[in-house]
């Protein structure tokens, strides 16, 4: 399974999260049921304390290698002169992490997981034609 969140503030402010997964697709509506639960939940009671401390973990792993990458830094400085923040304050990932709580998941996720803006998109095997078996 993968996830992936990003946003754009032009032309127009917009953000978009994906949630990707392979399966057999005779389970694939059992299985996206499962993922729109989980968003539920998620909107409903969000993260517990347990499930933000891995992701700080995890967010501060990724930065520390990041760091130490050029392709990080020239996206950074680009999109930080682009958008007019103070550079300094790409060094400030930590406290931003930090501050993350269950509470604001919860509350970003009631937000903006609107089920009317949902697009459901499953790419399926085309049929074999007759007479071909599958090995």
């Amino acid at each position: 399974m993968s996830v992936a969140a990003g946003g754009t503030g032009e032309p127009r402010p917009q953000f978009q999260l994906a949630i990707g997964f392979g399966a057999d697709p005779v389970r694939i509506d059992e299985l996206t049921r499962v993922v729109f639960q989980e968003v539920d939940s998620l909107q409903r009671a969000g993260p517990t304390e347990e499930e933000i401390q891995k992701v700080r973990e995890m967010e501060l792993r990724s930065r520390e290698t990041d760091l130490r990458s050029n392709h990080f830094w020239v996206l950074q400085l680009m999109s930080y002169d682009r958008s007019g923040w103070d550079m300094r304050g790409i060094l400030d990932f930590p406290t931003w992490v930090q501050a993350l709580r269950p509470e604001l998941v919860r509350s970003a996720a009631s937000r903006y997981l609107d089920p009317s803006n949902y697009i459901q998109v499953s790419l399926l095997p085309e049929p074999l034609p007759s007479g071909v078996v599958k090995r």
